[in-house]
């Protein structure tokens, strides 16, 4: 079954260095439900979850998966509250890796 949802906008900042602050907007998907439904419904298929969020809301899935013996990694983007933190077993800040997982297209 395929959802559609209508996508926001995230600013991204792209150079770190940069007093003037460049931001770069991108699409952002609001599909945490699925992402829970999805990750309970598939329990048997993994052993490890990994979400690409740093949102608390996550906080309750990750304690259920936890509870099921399941490892959970973390990406996040920016602060990560204790109790979301609390339940990952690695957490890893998105800037770090930033380089080698984005690619960023110039308009022609």
């Amino acid at each position: 079954m395929m959802v559609t949802k209508d996508l926001q906008k995230i600013k991204h900042r792209i150079n770190e260095g940069d007093k003037k602050r460049k931001y770069l907007e991108i699409r952002k998907c609001n599909f945490d439900v699925e992402i829970s439904v999805d990750a309970i419904k598939m329990l048997k298929y993994y052993d490890t979850f990994c979400i690409f969020s740093s949102d608390a809301d996550f906080t309750y899935l990750n304690k259920f998966l936890k509870s099921k013996k399941k490892k959970v990694i973390i990406v996040k983007g920016g602060h990560i509250t204790r109790d979301l933190r609390n339940t990952a077993d690695l957490i890893i800040n998105a800037q770090d890796i930033k380089e080698k997982i984005t690619r960023i297209k110039t308009k022609t």
